[in-house]
């Protein structure tokens, strides 16, 4: 999903399917919040990052 097609049914519908009761006064806020969100996400897509190997980390905490 690009940045740009988010707007204000796309932050109710998925407020919906999380089963969140979101108020009105909050659906503007999380629109531009998510496509802050979205624009970060690209710019990670655009790094180039062939010469790293991916790390896994686990801690064994987390069983």
């Amino acid at each position: 999903m690009r940045p740009e097609d988010v707007d204000a049914n796309t932050v109710r519908m998925l407020a919906e399917v999380a089963g969140i009761k979101l108020p009105e006064e909050d659906v503007q806020p999380l629109v531009g919040a998510l496509r802050n969100h979205l624009k970060g996400m690209e710019a990670l897509d655009r790094l180039d990052l062939e010469e790293f190997d991916p790390i896994v980390t686990f801690d064994p905490r987390w069983k």
